[in-house]
């Protein structure tokens, strides 16, 4: 038996192990999400890390907190303050429109003043109905 040299399988022998071909940088989509706070105060003093930006929802105020914190420390946070506003579409623009009511043509009915003469008028009708019936 020989016992010399040690095998090592033919393509060489790497000592730092298998080395993979590197690939560009997966591109991540920007996920953008609001952290629910009581009020402005607890956004600003909201400890946000180094070059990222925080998005704050206040729904008591109806209001939304950008917090932008740069690089350095040395540089103070940008501190944003939005108002929300409910816009309507144009389908809730045309329900709207659509249920709007017109005037009706008041020509067409009579005053009270002339309805309480037309009541004479039936009542001394139905009196005279019921005299002929025998009701009255």
């Amino acid at each position: 038996m020989a016992y010399g040299v040690p095998y090592f399988p033919t393509g060489g022998y790497n000592s730092y192990g298998q080395q993979y071909p590197t690939s560009p940088p997966m591109q991540q989509s920007q996920i953008t999400t609001f952290i629910n706070v009581p009020s402005q105060d607890v956004a600003y003093r909201w400890n946000t890390p180094p070059n990222t930006t925080t998005n704050f929802i206040n729904e008591n105020e109806g209001c939304l907190y950008k917090k932008s914190v740069g690089m350095s420390i040395l540089e103070p946070p940008v501190f944003e303050i939005y108002d929300m506003v409910k816009r309507t579409t144009p389908q809730e623009q045309q329900q709207q429109e659509a249920s709007v009511t017109v005037a009706p043509d008041m020509s067409e009915y009579m005053t009270k003043t002339e309805f309480e003469s037309y009541k004479t008028i039936i009542d001394d009708m139905q009196k005279i109905v019921k005299e002929l019936n025998g009701d009255g």
